[in-house]
């Protein structure tokens, strides 16, 4: 799909019937602060993720006659909105000693993301009634590298090597300590625990 020449869901098939979706913003970064929660179990957070995206509860799933095929299948769908329409996990993450994690959280970097918003944008975040989620991660990813979320994203992302300068390699652990996240799991843990918890779910 081309955002330019294409409308962007606001629907989402599930074997053959399309079904809305809440497709703002709140939903997508909702959806990502739920899949980063320790706390839930996998069954929880896929349950959840219906819910955010369909409405779908436990007690309306029969209501709207779908089948545990179905339910798979919306769940799939809702893992492909959430990336954009992408078929590979497209976030930002910094890759170093075999591992790759996140250098940005919705949750963390809210102040950063609604400065930077109002700054490069005139959009005020708590004022905007909808936002639809892929228009907000192209906006994202358009932000200017002299924002401050940009050069924080930059500090995390950069790896300390030993061709850097003394005073080089002292800023950046600096910056590092500065604006660490808390420790998140790897990607292939995450995607290994989507799955899981696709099977766990049915």
């Amino acid at each position: 799909m081309n955002m330019l020449i294409d409308l962007l869901p606001t629907t989402l098939d599930v074997n053959g019937r399309s079904y809305p979706i809440n497709s703002d913003f709140r939903t997508g970064i909702l959806f990502a602060e739920l899949m980063a929660d320790s706390d839930l179990e996998d069954e929880e957070k896929l349950g959840a993720g219906l819910e955010l995206f369909f409405g779908l509860q436990d007690e309306k799933t029969e209501e709207k006659g779908l089948t545990a095929e179905d339910l798979v299948e919306a769940i799939e769908a809702i893992y492909w909105f959430y990336r954009g329409g992408y078929e590979d996990y497209e976030e930002d993450h910094e890759t170093g000693n075999g591992r790759s994690k996140p250098v940005m959280s919705y949750s963390h970097d809210a102040p950063y993301i609604y400065a930077a918003f109002l700054d490069q944008y005139g959009i005020d975040l708590q004022d905007v009634e909808y936002l639809h989620w892929w228009k907000f991660r192209a906006m994202m990813r358009g932000l200017s590298e002299d924002c401050k979320l940009s050069k924080i994203i930059s500090y995390r992302a950069t790896q300390v090597t030993s061709e850097m300068t003394k005073n080089e390699k002292a800023f950046y652990r600096r910056m590092k300590r500065l604006y660490a996240l808390p420790e998140p799991r790897d990607e292939d843990t995450r995607d290994a625990d989507w799955n899981d918890a696709l099977s766990a779910f049915f």
